[in-house]
């Protein structure tokens, strides 16, 4: 009797993954550090100049808007953070709750306390019953009918809407009395 081994085989990490995931610890420490010897310079470069600006009556004004403006950008920054992270927080909250739920409902009816597979999804069920509808009703003879319908009159009526759409734009072009105008000139040659 011989016993077939499973073989185990390694797959490298995507460098996307790898990527994400360096970005993310990035993101968590607050930056880099060369970003962050970059953020300290450039703050200690604009109090600099602020206090320098002070000095002078005129350009106190500047420094004062420029701190204003400065400590908007961080308010509107931090509430955009705030909401994110809030978002994130949420969702994962509600999925845990429904994740929960719906692994108590299948340990009361006898199937384990796990999650129901997505194949017997009742989301998924009405998502291919619906698609399997609009695959019937486009394999129909009345949806070939109406398909072959449509593209026939799409191709009649194009150069028909054209000129009908270069005779309002001209007409509407000339005012009112210039039409009756060019009517009344005319209208000889039509009572004919």
């Amino acid at each position: 009797m011989s016993r077939k081994t499973r073989k185990t085989t390694y797959t490298r990490k995507s460098p996307t993954n790898t990527y994400k995931r360096k970005h993310k610890a990035i993101e968590r420490m607050g930056a880099t550090k060369f970003q962050k010897v970059g953020r300290v310079a450039h703050s200690q470069a604009s109090q600099f100049v602020d206090t320098s600006f002070q000095d002078n009556d005129t350009l106190e004004d500047v420094a004062s808007a420029r701190q204003k403006i400065r400590r908007t950008h961080a308010q509107v920054n931090q509430a955009k953070k705030i909401g994110k992270y809030s978002v994130n927080i949420a969702s994962g909250a509600t999925k845990g709750i429904y994740s929960g739920g719906n692994r108590t409902y299948n340990l009361v009816r006898g199937k384990g306390f796990t999650r129901t597979p997505v194949s017997s999804r009742w989301e998924t069920k009405a998502k291919n019953k619906y698609q399997r509808l609009r695959a019937r009703i486009n394999a129909s003879k009345t949806a070939s009918f109406g398909s072959h319908v449509k593209k026939v009159t799409s191709k009649i009526s194009k150069p028909l809407l054209s000129v009908v759409k270069n005779f309002n734009s001209k007409i509407l072009h000339y005012p009112i009395p210039r039409i009756l105008l060019y009517c009344h000139n005319w209208s000889h040659y039509w009572r004919r």
